[in-house]
């Protein structure tokens, strides 16, 4: 099974771990220049209301919306001949892309909608364990003369220490989880080819195509294990062995 043309057990794993890099480095970078903006937001226009304005601008442009509904979007956007994003990228000079039906670009197109959907969920909670930091560490930070980036990789980082683990862990177990993009975004469900085929997308098909049970399970629990360990690595490493 391993072996055959399709090879979709080897095939389907390699897609999820290309694709949870891909989201794991992309999610990081993004959260974290979010979390400095906000932070140098702070710093310079202080006030409770300005940050609650801001979280509520988060919330707003990354509301929790269906992911089907999302995914029907975003496969029209990136139509190559309708959608709407080809034509922006002309007119910055960027040559259009194939998107969806492309081999190459299709699983980095279904990943960056991915972070896109789960972006503010994951500022929102980091903008809360900032705004959850006292505001005297600030203020002593102020008086030793901290500009505003030794404060914030100084301060703001180290005592975001337990949030920024959470949002490293949830963002494994999210990226490890993908399932309804690669079936409504793609032309074919895995498409084009086997370009955005996933581990979720094979437990389903075995399950209740091929009716392969006992396959199915096996490689759900073989997932399990996967996220489990990951998930423990995660907490080993990056947990503070301190809290204040």
């Amino acid at each position: 099974m391993l072996f055959t043309p399709r090879c979709s057990v080897l095939k389907a794993c390699f897609d999820t771990l290309r694709k949870e890099c891909s989201e794991r480095v992309r999610g990081e970078c993004g959260v974290a220049a979010k979390s400095l903006l906000t932070q140098k937001a702070a710093f310079e226009l202080t006030g409770t209301v300005l940050r609650f304005r801001l979280e509520q601008v988060y919330c707003q442009l990354f509301s929790p919306v269906n992911q089907v509904a999302i995914s029907l979007l975003f496969k029209m956007l990136m139509n190559p001949q309708l959608g709407q994003i080809n034509p922006i990228l002309k007119s910055v000079g960027i040559p259009p892309s194939q998107f969806l039906t492309c081999h190459e670009t299709a699983l980095y197109s279904v990943t960056g909608v991915d972070i896109w959907k789960a972006l503010g969920f994951y500022v929102v909670i980091l903008t809360a364990g900032m705004l959850n930091i006292p505001e005297e560490m600030y203020d002593a930070a102020k008086v030793d003369g901290a500009s505003i980036w030794q404060r914030f990789w100084r301060v703001t980082l180290p005592l975001l220490g337990h949030t920024l683990t959470l949002v490293s862990v949830l963002i494994v177990m999210h990226g490890l989880q993908v399932f309804t993009q690669v079936v409504v975004m793609p032309s074919q469900a895995g498409g084009p080819g086997n370009a955005t085929y996933v581990l979720n997308l094979l437990v389903y098909n075995e399950a209740f195509t091929n009716l392969r049970f006992g396959f199915a399970t096996a490689t759900a629990f073989t997932l399990f294990i996967f996220v489990f360990v990951i998930t423990v690595v995660q907490l080993r490493i990056l947990r503070p062995s301190w809290s204040y």
